[in-house]
């Protein structure tokens, strides 16, 4: 008997021949994954902020042609993050001679990322995916009972809600609401009800979490893990407990801080995590605090207190 065993070097190998362009700049924070790498860099001034950016960018031209590789300008773009409007709209960026097409929006990692960062365009990709498989379940539900529509359910439309839900799910209410309508017309459709039908004993009845407590719920995974140093640094360096600005014993020491802003994955993410630790016993297991969770939720609501 003779066992043979192939290994696939290439991928291994352009990420060791690539690894040190995170270097090339001190100022530029790179995203790497595969061959789509992206750097990011934040600044008060726009002005300031295009100068530091194409002084960098000549840096990693430099590096480009240092090791042989060269840029496709067809597929590189940038996008300006920015809650005000800009009155300078002649904003040039270049590398290597080329300038570099500024967009409104683009698709990272599956993920449609926007300059406002209200993820707008991605609710409406994600809708527009599982919209697709209302046709499916619907006539599939004339041959398959409702375990099997349940199936149904979490291989084609559950991956696409819970991918990267932490982020786009701090999205505004009303942006989430034509996503979550979808969604009550799916859980209609697996349990054979009226097209009106209440929808909140059926989500209980097939154990599945409506919208916004699938947001809390991959919420607090994320935070469990966090509290439990199950994260890469750069996450667990985004929030600091109360007991480490002030030394004194109060029920409140063991709490997380809330960042100050508008609400993002951070802020809202803390404010979940406090709720937890007052509701819950979080010194568990993993898959034990999964089932809990999942359990606190669908019969309780989470109510986060918001604060100016």
């Amino acid at each position: 008997m003779r066992c043979s065993t192939r290994v696939h070097l290439g991928p291994l190998l352009f990420i060791i021949y690539v690894n040190d362009v995170c270097n090339v700049s001190n100022l530029l924070l790179s995203i790497m994954y595969a061959d789509d790498t992206a750097v990011l860099l934040s600044g008060k001034s726009l002005n300031d902020l295009l100068d530091i950016l194409n002084t960098e960018l000549d840096l990693l031209c430099n590096w480009l042609q240092s090791n042989k590789l060269s840029l496709n300008t067809q597929k590189t773009f940038f996008l300006l993050f920015h809650r005000t409007r800009i009155k300078d709209t002649n904003i040039v960026i270049t590398m290597n001679g080329y300038a570099i097409n500024r967009v409104n929006s683009l698709k990272y990692l599956g993920v449609i990322i926007d300059q406002k960062l209200n993820w707008i365009e991605h609710i409406a990709y994600v809708r527009n995916k599982i919209s697709k498989g209302i046709g499916i379940m619907f006539k599939a539900r004339a041959v398959l009972d409702k375990k099997s529509l349940m199936n149904l359910y979490y291989s084609y439309i559950y991956p696409y809600l819970i991918y990267c839900i932490e982020v786009w799910g701090t999205a505004f209410k009303t942006h989430l609401d034509p996503l979550f309508l979808v969604q009550k017309k799916i859980v209609r459709i697996i349990t054979f009800s009226q097209f009106l039908a209440h929808t909140e004993p059926i989500f209980i009845d097939l154990s599945i979490l409506p919208l916004h407590k699938l947001i809390l719920n991959r919420i607090g995974i994320a935070m469990y893990k966090f509290a439990n140093n199950l994260l890469p640094d750069v996450i667990n360096s985004l929030y600091s407990r109360n007991s480490d600005v002030h030394s004194y014993s109060t029920r409140s020491s063991d709490l997380l801080r809330i960042p100050r802003g508008t609400l993002n994955f951070t802020n809202v993410s803390a404010r979940v995590w406090n709720v937890l630790v007052l509701k819950m016993d979080i010194h568990v297991s993993l898959p034990k605090f999964k089932i809990h969770l999942k359990r606190y939720l669908l019969h309780n609501t989470l109510e986060l207190k918001y604060t100016k």
